[in-house]
């Protein structure tokens, strides 16, 4: 099975001193105050 549901994870690319923001947030969970982080997720195909 390969397919593909969604899922909570953070894929990121820039600068290494960015991920302390990326970090951070993944401890408060304040998702709103950051720019630099896309959500994963799948193309649905229904």
């Amino acid at each position: 099975m390969d397919r593909i549901h969604h899922m909570n994870v953070v894929v990121f690319i820039g600068p290494p001193e960015s991920m302390r923001g990326i970090e951070k947030v993944s401890r408060t969970g304040d998702w709103s105050s950051m720019g630099t982080f896309q959500p994963f997720s799948e193309a649905e195909d229904e």
